[in-house]
């Protein structure tokens, strides 16, 4: 199971999801974002978020399911269009164009 957090935000924002996931026997993963909380660099897109998913669906086969925040389902959205396979996906507050 992946966390994934919003624009501007950390893994930390979303860590209450963490120990009822675990308790429920699943392995959570929640990363940072490139250029986000303890992540490194300066810069950071939607295509980068989107390639994080893709990564953390690399290392956690099968990818049961994302929990994502704002840009976060966004990005786990685009991966998933793009091919990355994904069990099941809550997108909490994805942007959205009216």
């Amino acid at each position: 199971m992946a966390l994934l957090h919003g624009w501007g935000g950390h893994a930390g924002q979303i860590a209450s999801f963490v120990d009822p996931l675990v308790a429920a026997g699943f392995r959570v993963i929640a990363a940072d974002a490139p250029a986000h909380g303890a992540s490194p660099g300066e810069l950071s897109s939607l295509p980068d978020l989107a390639r994080l998913v893709a990564c953390l669906a690399l290392d956690e086969r099968p990818l049961h399911g994302v929990i994502a925040h704002s840009l976060g389902a966004a990005a786990t959205t685009l991966a998933m269009a793009d091919g990355v396979d994904v069990d099941r996906a809550v997108l909490i507050a994805p942007p959205v164009d009216g």
